[in-house]
């Protein structure tokens, strides 16, 4: 598990472009688990930025592999502000919801970083009154075994 935001406003997709070239395409192999489709809790164009960049990067010339490299939605669909993290702009939901199905559900997973602060009922209703995902793609993503 890496959580990939450094909470700095310059982060982006520069920094998503470094991890590809220089950690994932030489090491294939990697299994790797990165929280939040990129960021740091909540979702912005920031955040949709680098979760496209990582979309292209498997779609383009770099046939960046899908298989070992799996998302979580831990704290992306927020309602209200939660440790600081302003609520999530609902007019961002159907893209959180394309990016979530261009990617693979199969490839994006259900967490949470704290029971406190990202209550797993409320974040499961959130993502499910949220996003207009098929019950089908919900069901996969918070019904997935951890397993690898």
């Amino acid at each position: 598990i890496m959580h990939f935001s450094n909470g700095r406003q310059d982060f982006g997709v520069a920094n998503t472009k470094i991890l590809i070239q220089e950690i994932l395409l030489p090491h294939p192999d990697l299994k790797l688990h990165i929280p939040h489709m990129g960021g740091g809790g909540g979702y912005s164009s920031n955040e949709a930025a680098v979760f496209d960049s990582f979309i292209a990067a498997a779609n383009g010339a770099t046939a960046l592999s899908r298989d070992h490299l799996f998302f979580d939605i831990s704290g992306v669909v927020l309602t209200e502000t939660r440790l600081g993290i302003p609520p999530t702009d609902p007019t961002l939901f159907p893209l959180i919801a394309s990016q979530i199905q261009m990617w693979g559900v199969e490839h994006i997973r259900w967490g949470s970083d704290s029971w406190f602060a990202d209550n797993p009922k409320d974040s499961l209703a959130n993502i499910g009154a949220g996003l207009t995902l098929p019950d089908e793609a919900y069901n996969t993503i918070v019904r997935q075994d951890w397993v690898w």
